[in-house]
């Protein structure tokens, strides 16, 4: 059994992994699951807006929310893919650096979540008037921000352990 001078087992640490990647990827797939359920949803309301002769406002924002709806829907269906499709046959020091980037809580690729967010941000505000928009914006942007702090309070519970481990046994193995 290898183990390093921080008694991290890799065995332990490669099980962990695959147990948090597996969670990881399921989590990633039931939202994937639940924007592709929402697609057909907002499909509808367009047509229902455009048969209905709605104004423009309301159409613009069901595909604004259409468009949010797509955006994480590929977005969860990435991660899931990513997620899934781990490969744990690699060279230890490989497997360990695509670990590590795995669980930092803010990469390139989650720069993807802004446009469902901005997407959705505008379907919030073509919908509504002047007054209730600046309200409603308030509010959107204010659980948008407190979801990233739970996100980041989340992950340095969960994760970041996860990250820390690996990133140990990396330096010890390259040393």
């Amino acid at each position: 059994m290898m183990k390093t001078d921080s008694s991290i087992d890799i065995h332990q640490l490669v099980s962990k992994l695959k147990n948090e990647d597996q969670k990881y990827s399921n989590l990633s797939r039931r939202m994937q699951v639940m924007y592709m359920v929402l697609i057909p949803v907002y499909l509808f309301l367009i047509i229902v807006h455009i048969i209905d002769g709605s104004s423009g406002f309301e159409i613009l924002s069901s595909i604004c929310f259409l468009l949010g709806m797509v955006s994480f829907a590929v977005l969860f269906h990435n991660y899931h893919k990513e997620y899934k499709l781990v490969d744990y046959s690699q060279p230890t020091v490989l497997m360990l650096k695509k670990a590590v980037n795995r669980y930092q809580p803010i990469t390139k690729r989650t720069i993807w979540t802004i446009p469902g967010i901005l997407f959705i941000g505008a379907g919030l505000s073509l919908k509504t008037s002047l007054g209730e928009t600046i309200i409603i914006q308030v509010i959107f942007w204010v659980s948008m921000v407190l979801a990233i702090f739970i996100g980041l309070l989340w992950w340095k519970k969960r994760y970041k352990p996860i990250r820390d481990s690996a990133l140990a046994m990396l330096r010890e193995l390259e040393n």
